[in-house]
């Protein structure tokens, strides 16, 4: 019995699309491997013309320098369907927690960035992220490796929030300055260390003749700069580093009609977070 023309054709296209190899869907638009927000991204469509079978594994490994750890891993099967022309997903994310674990705090790659989810400028680090997919059956065509650049932030697993910066006189603070009242900061050695690199520190000050003004002012009457390297070893702390610095209450007295000041920490990098953020406003005793 011969066949007919319909049903060659039928066979043959069928024959055809049997032995098509599974593939990678066209590009989308779409990096298959980013880093965004906080996290790294898989995201890839693969498609397989006719019935399949086999499996897809994906290793996801995070890497600085020599040292790389397997940080995720999945598998899947495929298993024999009727339909043509089916498409595939495959997605995957692994987040800071897991990749930032190979990162160097110390790396002389690191940046001043903002981080997801911060206002500030923070350093952070790069780690390269891979992607490792290892086909099997009819899904081998898809083997291959995939690698993104992600950053971490470097000095968040210190203390940073054990810091302070104050005017004082004496162990106590002040309402006003006036002879005898210094700046003094404190902070945690190995943060200092870690965040030093690429940060500042200044005070700015604002004097005026009352409060509304001082805190209303966009230009400083003085700026004391340099403060980061002023820190040495705090006696009474071990592991602490400390300030203590003489206010310019002469530079700051000679302003006309100086009677409140108001500062406030400034400069770049994670060094302001010292402060706490924001401007203070205290009385100013010139005489």
């Amino acid at each position: 019995m011969r066949a007919s023309p319909v049903a060659l054709a039928i066979l043959l296209a069928s024959a055809s699309a049997a032995a098509a190899p599974c593939h990678w869907a066209p590009d989308d638009g779409w990096d298959p491997l980013v880093f965004r927000g906080r996290s790294v991204f898989l995201r890839r469509s693969y498609v397989c013309p006719g019935p399949a079978r086999g499996t897809l594994a994906v290793e996801l490994r995070a890497g600085h320098g020599k040292k790389v750890v397997s940080v995720k891993t999945d598998s899947r099967d495929i298993t024999p369907y009727a339909r043509w022309d089916r498409t595939f997903y495959l997605s995957e994310n692994v987040a800071p927690s897991q990749y930032c674990k190979v990162a160097d705090p110390a790396d002389k790659n690191a940046r001043l960035m903002r981080a997801a989810n911060r206002v500030d400028l923070v350093t952070m680090v790069p780690v390269t992220v891979q992607a490792v997919i290892i086909g099997s059956g009819d899904l081998k065509p898809l083997s291959g490796s995939l690698d993104v650049q992600a950053w971490c932030t470097a000095c968040d697993h210190y203390r940073s929030w054990e810091t302070s910066l104050r005017i004082k006189k004496g162990r106590s603070g002040v309402s006003r300055v006036e002879a005898g009242v210094r700046l003094v900061g404190e902070v945690e050695k190995e943060w200092f260390s870690c965040a030093r690199p690429l940060s500042t520190l200044q005070i700015r000050y604002f004097v005026a003749a009352d409060r509304k003004a001082a805190e209303a002012a966009l230009r400083p009457n003085l700026v004391q700069d340099g403060l980061e390297k002023k820190f040495r070893p705090d006696p009474r702390h071990e592991g602490k580093l400390l300030l203590d610095e003489a206010l310019p209450l002469k530079q700051l007295c000679r302003v006309p009609g100086a009677a409140v000041v108001a500062w406030e920490a400034d400069g770049a990098g994670e060094l302001q977070r010292i402060s706490g953020g924001g401007r203070t406003v205290l009385g100013l005793k010139c005489r």
